[in-house]
């Protein structure tokens, strides 16, 4: 996904005497983790034709390891799949001035946690098929940049934290939030038939009448209507819109894990806390709206995305 640089292509072919067909790597580990070279002749073989980020550099170790439980990876499965761990004499020793940062991604044995899911083939390469943080890539081929997006949703006033989640079969984003209630008693446009669950759900953020003021289908256009204010003031092109929300009083933190120690968002964790409810929600925003699954949605005759100025934005039922 990146431009080759003449002298690390000079670099490749003396190493390996072939051009380099693609390479995986990151900053922190200082160079290539993974290559992928081409054949001498035959270019229909499987190294060549694999979708594969290719075979491990000399120099590097790799090793994968379990996410979370291992409902969702783990290196029993077969092909062992799991986050991807990198180790090399030309690794980095830390963040300037960002311990808390080090700290997350160096274990204590000093192997980067580079955040991308690595699945073991059966040839010895390894495919990335996953980001465990950051983006998605939406069906319709377009990346939504979720760290962005959490941090700008989350600036509505009625979110402590906003978490983007796109189901790999959809054009369209949905997101958990973390609702600040006190906040929701106190907004001005909060319809009249949720302020007495909101006074009471303020009174009692963890009694019943919380669970209730979050399922009414109000409150849900009360956050999406907000999400689609804050998306037309940013900018944001129509599939980085929200369409649709799952509303948790919960507290998001540390101590719960949905938080890291530093106050990032720990995906691994809300995926396996609201991952399920994100994709029926999808599911059923697509039974409703087909055209939200379709990859050609949002993208126009010539093949172009649609521009800001040609790509209303608005909530859902707007």
């Amino acid at each position: 996904g990146a431009y080759f640089h003449p002298k690390m292509v000079s670099n490749f072919i003396q190493t390996f005497g072939r051009l380099p067909l693609q390479c995986y790597g990151q900053t922190e580990y200082c160079g290539c983790g993974l290559v992928t070279v081409a054949p001498i002749a035959d270019t229909t073989t499987s190294v060549c034709s694999s979708t594969s980020s290719g075979y491990c550099m000399p120099g590097t170790t790799m090793r994968l390891m379990t996410v979370g439980d291992g409902s969702q990876y783990s290196i029993k499965q077969n092909p062992p799949t799991g986050e991807l761990y990198v180790h090399s004499d030309a690794m980095f020793s830390s963040y300037l001035g960002d311990q808390k940062g080090t700290e997350e991604v160096l274990d204590d044995d000093g192997w980067f946690k580079t955040g991308d899911v690595g699945q073991l083939n059966p040839d010895g390469t390894i495919s990335i098929i996953e980001r465990l943080s950051e983006d998605y890539k939406l069906v319709n081929g377009r990346f939504a940049h979720a760290g962005m997006l959490n941090q700008a949703y989350a600036m509505s006033t009625l979110c402590k934290h906003v978490f983007v989640y796109a189901n790999k079969a959809a054009a369209f984003l949905v997101a958990a939030v973390e609702v600040d209630v006190a906040a929701l008693n106190d907004c001005a446009m909060l319809p009249s038939s949720a302020r007495e669950l909101a006074a009471k759900a303020h009174e009692n953020p963890k009694g019943p009448a919380t669970k209730k003021l979050l399922e009414m289908p109000e409150i849900e256009e009360l956050y999406l209507r907000e999400f689609a204010r804050i998306a037309e003031e940013n900018e944001f092109n129509a599939y980085e819109v929200i369409r649709g929300v799952v509303l948790d009083a919960r507290e998001w933190n540390s101590e719960s894990g949905l938080l890291t120690a530093s106050g990032k968002l720990c995906k691994p964790e809300l995926l396996r806390l609201y991952q399920e409810r994100l994709d029926k929600l999808a599911l059923d925003l697509w039974k409703r709206s087909p055209e939200f699954l379709d990859p050609e949605h949002f993208i126009d005759k010539k093949g172009k995305g649609k521009g800001k100025d040609t790509t209303p934005v608005t909530s859902p039922r707007g």
